[in-house]
């Protein structure tokens, strides 16, 4: 039988404000330390490391999510969403909502995406002595065009979105002040979407009309259209908006990276990857351990919880050679867990790609170079996200 290491201590709070904002020294310690950490301040296990985060999210019918994968315990008793399900629930769940985002519904919306990134890329280039917020000006662009036309929700939903979204994040924290202050936006959102759609004025073909229809031809109950509903407001647009001002940001920073990148356009794809690995949007998911287990040599007691720190597998030397850097030709960038990996591996990971391309090959195709000032990161529980980036386009004269 293999020896139980000694669980080591890590005694800090990783959800105040200096860990928020300057995480990575953290990450590193805890790595350090071991392959699972215990962390008072959570009453949970941190698992800090690249293998035994993978093996955790591959082995989903030890490590569950529905028990919920929160670090408190109101919104762990909000279950049967496709985050927080198991097994066949699970399952039935994905195969739902992954229908609309699907290879051939992505093709179909792919001329759009790069033509609406086209569009504001050329009116930001024509006023190019202009410094923009990468954030409002550019990372919000496509997710509040796209995702809100394919989401097809009436005017009042569509205002509150973005809203939403982030104190979705900041509840599957702690019950810290944010935690705190999200739960009563939450509410709002859980009553919205279970009692305030008219379903008139949702858009014919949408999501949301089409979980309707689902519900009208039997497939789910009626009172499930509202979790769907929740399940498509709250993940849809923070992820893919931290992703690509992440990506403006390092691009500006590293400008090595950027003449790189625009003498070899087949680093595209690659690019992307190793931004959403240096930064990854979603710092961390939590997991219910079901049974009496061991991860890297480490006894787990059962119905204990453990936090699963993708943004710190993501820095793991033991898997990343010289993790810190920022490199389009990492071979291996697309290994990062920055969308999860196993049975909650994320639906909508290919939007958000295909979303962050069109942006990326818009400014390739029409930037020569571009400055960025000093981001500024938001203050978010789960999400590693800019609140604004100052940056400033060159025009090409190609």
């Amino acid at each position: 039988m293999a020896t139980m290491l000694k669980i080591p201590v890590y005694d800090v709070d990783l959800f105040s404000d200096e860990s928020i904002l300057n995480p990575y020294e953290h990450y590193a310690k805890m790595r350090e330390l071991g392959p699972v950490v215990y962390v008072p301040a959570l009453d949970c296990y941190a698992v800090p490391r690249y293998d035994e985060c993978c093996t955790a999210l591959r082995n989903s019918d030890t490590f569950i999510s529905g028990r919920g994968i929160a670090f408190n315990a109101p919104m762990n008793e909000i279950t049967h969403s496709i985050i927080t399900s198991d097994g066949k629930e699970h399952a039935f769940l994905r195969k739902l909502e992954s229908a609309p985002l699907g290879r051939k519904a992505l093709d179909s919306l792919r001329e759009r995406i790069f033509e609406t990134a086209e569009k504001l890329i050329d009116d930001l280039v024509a006023q190019e002595a202009e410094w923009r917020d990468g954030v409002k000006d550019i990372a919000y662009f496509l997710p509040l065009t796209i995702v809100m036309e394919l989401g097809g929700l009436p005017p009042v939903g569509r205002a509150e979105m973005l809203r939403w979204a982030a104190a979705s994040f900041d509840l599957l924290g702690p019950m810290n002040a944010r935690g705190q202050a999200a739960l009563p936006v939450i509410q709002g959102l859980l009553n919205y979407v279970m009692n305030d759609i008219d379903r008139i004025a949702v858009t014919p073909g949408s999501w949301a009309d089409r979980a309707f229809r689902l519900a009208d031809d039997g497939v789910i109950a009626h009172e499930q259209v509202g979790h769907l509903l929740a399940d498509f407001i709250a993940p849809s647009l923070d992820t893919t908006i931290a992703g690509t001002a992440n990506l403006l940001m390092l691009l500006g920073q590293n400008r090595d990276q950027w003449e790189r990148l625009k003498q070899d356009r087949s680093k595209i794809a690659n690019a992307i990857e190793e931004s959403l690995r240096v930064e990854t949007p979603v710092r961390c998911f939590g997991r219910f351990v079901a049974e009496e287990t061991e991860l890297g040599g480490v006894p787990l007691p059962a119905e204990s919880r453990i936090a699963v720190f993708f943004a710190s597998a993501n820095r793991d030397a033991r898997k990343f050679d010289d993790p810190d850097r920022f490199n389009i030709d990492r071979a291996n960038a697309p290994d990062h867990l920055g969308f999860g990996t196993g049975a909650h591996q994320c639906i909508g990971a290919n939007l958000a790609r295909l979303e962050m391309t069109a942006i990326l090959t818009a400014l390739l195709d029409r930037v020569d170079d571009l400055d960025v000032g000093e981001p500024v990161y938001a203050l978010n529980n789960l999400l590693r996200t800019l609140q604004s980036l100052p940056i400033r386009l060159h025009a090409g004269t190609g």
